[in-house]
């Protein structure tokens, strides 16, 4: 059995100084390490001047010439930092969000890799250089594959994370190193009712904000009828603020097939149970990872 938490550290290429204060406001009451990684010429743009960010700075000289800026910075990261070898380290960028309740949900596991899904939004930006889908990616084995893995959902313990550079020359490099972690034999955990969101902060994504951590967490046991679920979920859309949804699929038959309606429109996740556990199982049986 587990004893203690594990540290969790947000690996962050930086260069947004516009959301600085806001992803301080998100991540402080998140308990994390943040190791945002900068440009010397760009550093004093911003204030880190809190004991739980812990800046690492680049000498502009170093810039590389044809290198993909971010997986730069982290290699650069994983050269330099002292690691903790139990703790976490997580990859993300700087207009990334992650779901109340995610980390502290982590922080209880002990597994040498963690694997969580990614909510892509809601529309694709007209403006956008990258023409990202909005389909959701799901922790899953079968998705381990180059563009259905993001760097965001995995969680790795450092021990592992100091081993390995991504290839800076490769837009898939995130998806190449999950692929070595899977089949280098390394422990992963796949959590797929955990999420994280891409590109949270790009405009024009996402439709409606979320206000981290003030969240109603919101749980739908269900068993059959997927329409009554689906309007139900409709309902609280349209007359609720600052929530997330929980489907309980109870044993459904068949079973709940429509999870992406319930992430996409629901700001939530998906539980399902083989068999019909009776209704006091359902209703208490995610209150623990409820942040709400």
């Amino acid at each position: 059995m587990k004893n203690k938490k594990s540290n969790i550290h947000l690996v962050m290429p930086f260069t947004r100084f516009h959301l600085l204060d806001t992803l301080i406001k998100c991540y402080e009451p998140m308990d994390i390490i943040w190791h945002p990684i900068m440009f010397e010429g760009k550093a004093g743009e911003g204030a880190f001047d809190k004991p739980w960010i812990d800046p690492l700075v680049i000498q502009d000289n170093l810039h590389p010439k044809k290198s993909i800026t971010a997986y730069f910075k982290v290699n650069y990261f994983i050269k330099h930092h002292t690691f903790i070898d139990e703790d976490y380290y997580c990859f993300s960028c700087d207009d990334d969000m992650i779901e109340d309740g995610v980390y502290d949900a982590v922080k209880q596991m002990d597994d040498d890799i963690v694997i969580i899904s990614l909510k892509r939004g809601d529309r694709i930006p007209v403006a956008a250089t990258w023409k990202h889908g909005t389909n959701t990616l799901y922790a899953d084995p079968s998705n381990v594959q180059i563009n259905s893995i993001s760097a965001q959902q995995s969680f790795v313990k450092g021990k592992i994370f100091k081993e390995h550079l991504f290839n800076e020359g490769f837009s898939g490099a995130d998806g190449e190193m999950a692929i070595h972690y899977k089949e280098s034999g390394e422990q992963i955990r796949y959590e797929p009712d955990l999420f994280v969101m891409f590109n949270y902060y790009e405009p024009g994504r996402w439709g409606k904000p979320m206000k981290f951590g003030k969240l109603t967490s919101i749980i739908i046991p269900c068993h059959n009828q997927a329409d009554y679920t689906k309007a139900c979920i409709e309902s609280i859309q349209a007359n609720t603020d600052d929530y997330e949804i929980i489907i309980v699929d109870n044993g459904s038959t068949p079973s709940w097939h429509d999870r992406e309606f319930c992430v996409r429109h629901g700001h939530g996740r998906t539980a399902t149970r083989p068999y019909n556990t009776g209704r006091r199982d359902r209703d208490t049986s995610l209150q623990d990872r409820c942040p709400g």
